[in-house]
């Protein structure tokens, strides 16, 4: 290969490489609802996170491009779960405000989290996890992603009370 061949080479590598290291740095997303523990829901209830602990799922384009940010609620498998939590029986149980938000440079997107305790007794007293995953992706093939943890308790039901 001729001197110049490799030059042109050499420059377009290295071309290449300086716009795929910008576009990682381009998508960086993060968040304050890093893991949130309610105690003591209800049997047949509903809760809003923005309402019980003043706390929405915030997430902020630390990045300097607009994303798109996708929320999806998931069962925590193996190691992303807590010790003395099991896994949420249904995602079902979590509702989210919004599953995608357009987030500008330095901006913030909200979404509400609401909880729907099922009425029936056999959650009573048990303790579940859940995670949401909130994945940011701008302009190109590069994405960023941040889970968030949800706890809570069941309290005992009426007739276990008694």
């Amino acid at each position: 290969m001729k001197k110049g061949n490799k030059i042109v080479l050499i420059g377009l590598l290295i071309s290449i490489s300086l716009g795929i290291v910008r576009e990682i740095s381009a998508v960086s997303i993060g968040s304050q609802f890093g893991e949130i523990i309610m105690e003591n829901l209800r049997l047949g209830e509903t809760y809003n996170t923005r309402e019980m602990v003043n706390l929405p799922l915030l997430i902020t384009n630390h990045g300097d491009q607009k994303i798109t940010i996708f929320l999806t609620v998931l069962k925590p498998q193996g190691l992303q779960l807590r010790k003395g939590y099991e896994p949420i029986p249904d995602t079902n149980w979590i509702e989210l405000s919004i599953d995608r938000m357009e987030v500008e440079p330095g901006g913030k997107g909200a979404a509400d989290v609401i909880i729907h305790v099922p009425s029936d007794e056999q959650y009573a007293r048990r303790r579940y996890q859940v995670l949401i995953e909130s994945v940011g992706k701008g302009g190109g093939n590069i994405a960023g992603g941040v889970y968030h943890r949800l706890m809570f308790s069941i309290a005992p039901s009426q007739a276990q009370v008694k």
